[in-house]
């Protein structure tokens, strides 16, 4: 994933054998469809889409394909990924796609200004958060605080200080006047 022309874009390579086959369990009818062909795009994206979720503050992104291309081995796609602002916070990825051999992995790369930022996902650890600001992933889900969850959560903590001083203040002034009230009755 790279941030490009004010788009985040999304780019995808899998061996196209895997990829077909993995379509094929799905949807045996397209067996001896052209893999470029509209209807098998198509479904190429369904399924990807489905097996690999992005969220961005508690919604769905929606992967929106600019190319897809079956070549001799190998499926390469750029899709673009509606939702995700320019400076997110956090970024939720589930990938559940993986190939039918027992150790397979999928690799998602992140990349900020020239830094790339991998993890990889395998059947046992198939979720990760991404925090754009520490740029680490982690492997648990990550409520975000939205701009203005964050404002209204900072003016409650400062009405609560304000509300506190003001009526400790008061109670030193209250202890104040019967300590003199006091020491005039005695």
């Amino acid at each position: 994933m790279k941030y490009k022309k004010d788009k985040w874009i999304l780019s995808f390579q899998q061996k196209t054998g895997h990829l077909r086959d993995a379509i094929y369990a799905i949807r045996p009818d397209l067996k001896g469809t052209d893999l470029n062909s509209e209807i098998f795009l198509d479904e190429t994206t369904r399924h990807i889409t489905n097996s690999f979720i992005l969220k961005y503050d508690g919604k769905l992104l929606k992967i929106v394909p600019k190319y897809m291309r079956y070549g001799g081995l190998k499926f390469e796609a750029q899709f673009f990924l509606e939702g995700l602002p320019k400076h997110p916070e956090y970024l939720a990825i589930q990938s559940t796609g993986f190939d039918r051999h027992e150790h397979s992995i999928n690799l998602l790369s992140i990349t900020i200004g020239e830094q790339g930022y991998v993890n990889y996902f395998n059947r046992s650890r198939d979720f990760a958060v991404f925090s754009f600001d520490s740029k680490q992933y982690t492997f648990s889900e990550i409520k975000t605080l939205g701009g203005y969850q964050v404002l209204i959560y900072i003016t409650g903590l400062l009405t609560i200080l304000i509300v506190g001083s003001v009526l400790l203040r008061r109670i030193d002034m209250q202890e104040l006047k019967l300590t003199k009230w006091m020491k005039k009755s005695a």
